[in-house]
């Protein structure tokens, strides 16, 4: 959910960026998903079952359970439901594209192989990066959407990697 807030910074304070990393991010413009699908999402807020079934469809259902249910515990226990539907609105009806227009500065978007399809690196391209002409794209193999926690060590060592060339 940090991708937009990343960007509100970028857009809020460009002078101050040097270059930017996004794992798995929504676009300033927002998701703008159909009634059904934020009507799951909105179930994923409070239902622990439907935060199970988004985290397997989020790490392409192979993950174990135990995992999941690691997940779904974190989340429903370190954040309120009045945080999650939040994030949720912002992610979905907040549109801010127009105030990132024109941001040069170096962005790196880390995405998973098995992430969903907004999130794969053609989907990226045409949303995220439209607004980025220094976009790099970074698939973790062997990762979902969380890439950050299923190979931690490739993670780390691309955002140095990506910090140690454009400084940071």
């Amino acid at each position: 959910m940090s991708g937009m807030i990343i960007q509100r910074v970028g857009a809020n304070v460009p002078d101050r960026i040097k270059s930017m990393v996004a794992t798995t991010p929504v676009a300033a413009g927002g998701m703008h998903v159909d009634e059904k699908t934020y009507g799951f999402f909105k179930a994923v807020v409070t239902d622990p079952k439907a935060a199970t079934a988004a985290i397997g469809m989020l790490t392409g259902k192979r993950l174990s359970k135990q995992w999941a249910s690691f997940k779904v515990k974190n989340s429903m226990t370190r954040s309120t439901a009045k945080a999650r539907l939040a994030y949720l609105n912002m992610f979905d009806k907040t549109d801010f594209a127009g105030d990132i227009v024109g941001l040069k500065f170096p962005v790196l978007a880390l995405l998973g192989e098995n992430d969903l399809p907004p999130f794969q690196p053609d989907s990226i391209k045409s949303t995220f990066g439209a607004a980025y002409p220094n976009l790099s794209i970074l698939v973790s193999l062997n990762a979902g959407h969380y890439p950050m926690q299923e190979t931690p060590v490739f993670y780390a060592t691309s955002i140095e990697n990506h910090m140690s060339k454009y400084g940071g």
